[in-house]
């Protein structure tokens, strides 16, 4: 009986470890997840950004009045677009970076300059 119940919590104790082990390898698996997450759409705002930049920069003029109202519209369509983006996909993408940066990310280098970017 005595080798039985010593077998029990052997098999018990490596039960626990394995769990452990599986346990640990999913916080691995989340941050690396989480990362490949970060990454792709951090990238997608940068080239959205840019994008939207090169607009704002556009040194289109007006030839009359209706052209010229057509730009103000473009404009006006541009700027509520960056501010409704800006809090919402701006925010997620930088909450995740400093979830990440806080949870040690093996890619915290990366993930600091795309947050800076």
């Amino acid at each position: 009986m005595h080798l039985v119940s010593n077998k029990l919590n052997e098999t018990l104790q490596k039960i626990n470890e394995m769990e452990q082990q599986i346990k640990d390898k999913q916080k691995v698996i989340d941050l690396q997840i989480n990362w490949l997450e970060f990454d792709r759409d951090s990238f997608e705002f940068l080239k959205w950004m840019n994008e939207k930049r090169q607009l704002a920069q556009s040194e289109e003029y007006g030839n009359d009045l209706e052209h010229l109202i057509i730009i103000r519209e473009n404009f006006l369509k541009l700027k509520d677009e960056v501010n409704l983006c800006e809090t919402s996909r701006y925010s997620r993408l930088k909450k995740l970076g400093s979830d990440l940066l806080n949870a040690k990310s093996p890619e915290s280098k990366h993930i600091q300059k795309r947050l800076d970017d």
